[in-house]
């Protein structure tokens, strides 16, 4: 016959509950039956958020502008072919910092426009001036069909 202690080993417990168990029964407590290990519940991967998710605090507030993204890339040729975003119905031929575009959303984003080169006359020529960091995820609406 096993004793308490060596079912709860034998079924996967952890050493620290097998003890406590083990003191519990050792006191006139039942035996507790083992249980298996929850299945953790299914996530969905696109689910738009409830409420504006912030995510940067503007370091420039004069460079911040409100602008939406529409839900799918187009094609567009910068240096080399490439998938823009459409941002206020215009290809954009940049990506945002931080932000993730999931096609079939339209979205509504706070974002900041940045130097990427700050006290430098002579930057690459095959990239801009400026950066665009996401602060905000104002609004994200499934648009499918548009």
């Amino acid at each position: 016959m096993m004793t308490p202690l060596t079912t709860i080993l034998k079924t996967g417990g952890t050493l620290a509950i097998a003890i406590g168990l083990a003191v519990a029964v050792a006191c006139g407590a039942p035996a507790p039956t083992p249980t298996p290990p929850a299945k953790p519940e299914p996530t969905m991967t696109m689910a738009p958020p409830t409420a504006a998710t912030i995510v940067a605090t503007p370091t420039n507030p004069d460079q911040v502008q409100e602008v939406t993204v529409g839900p799918q890339r187009m094609e567009c040729v910068g240096v080399a072919p490439q998938m823009c975003l459409v941002v206020n119905d215009e290809l954009f031929y940049d990506e945002i910092d931080g932000f993730d575009h999931q096609p079939g959303y339209a979205y509504r984003l706070r974002i900041e426009r940045y130097d990427r080169w700050p006290g430098q006359t002579e930057i690459p020529q095959d990239v801009g001036r400026y950066g665009y960091r996401l602060l905000e995820v104002l609004d994200q609406q499934w648009a499918a069909g548009r």
